[in-house]
C-alpha cells in the first residue's frame, strides 16, 4: 500500500511541476521552416492549396479557413474551432528560385491550456507539424526533403 502511495503521489507531483512550467511558458509562439524544391510556385501552390491533400498531409483533422489568398505566392489558413486548447495560423509563402521554388510555412500559434503547452514546447516541438507537412510535400514531388529554418 505504500509503495501505490509513493507512485500516485509522484505522478501528482509531476504532473503539478508540467502544469506550473506550462503556465510560465508564453501562451503564443511562432515556427518557420522552408522547403526548396525544383519544381513551380505554380505547382506548389496546387498542392498546399488542396485543403483535402493538405489536411491528409498533415495527418489532423482541424477544420481550417483561409484568411488570405494570392496565388501563386501566398495563402494564409487559420484553425476555425475556437474551441480546441490551440489555434493560429499557418502562412504559406512561395518564392521563385533560380532552379525551383522555396515554401516557407510560418505558424503563428497559441496554446491555452499549460500542460498541452508543457507538451507543445518540450515533448512535441513547435516545428514538428511543418517538418511533417513539409517532408509530404518533397516525397509528392519525389524530392528529398531539404528543410531549413528557425
Amino acid at each position: 500500500m505504500k509503495w501505490i502511495l509513493i507512485v500516485v503521489g509522484s505522478l501528482a507531483a509531476l504532473v503539478l511541476i508540467v502544469a506550473l512550467v506550462g503556465t510560465m511558458l508564453p501562451r503564443n509562439h511562432t515556427a518557420s521552416r522552408t522547403l526548396t524544391v525544383r519544381r513551380t510556385p505554380e505547382e506548389i501552390w496546387t498542392l498546399v492549396s488542396d485543403q483535402t491533400w493538405s489536411r491528409a498531409a498533415s495527418g489532423q483533422d482541424v477544420a481550417v479557413a483561409t484568411v488570405e489568398s494570392r496565388p501563386p505566392h501566398r495563402l494564409v489558413t487559420r484553425i476555425a474551432d475556437p474551441t480546441l486548447p490551440f489555434g493560429g495560423t499557418w502562412t504559406f509563402d512561395v518564392a521563385r528560385t533560380s532552379s525551383g521554388a522555396t515554401l516557407t510555412i510560418t505558424e503563428d500559434g497559441f496554446v491555452t491550456n499549460p500542460i498541452f503547452r508543457f507538451v507543445s514546447r518540450f515533448v512535441m516541438g513547435h516545428y514538428t507539424s511543418i517538418d511533417n507537412y513539409l517532408k509530404h510535400v518533397a516525397l509528392k514531388f519525389d524530392e528529398t526533403p531539404a528543410i531549413t529554418g528557425s
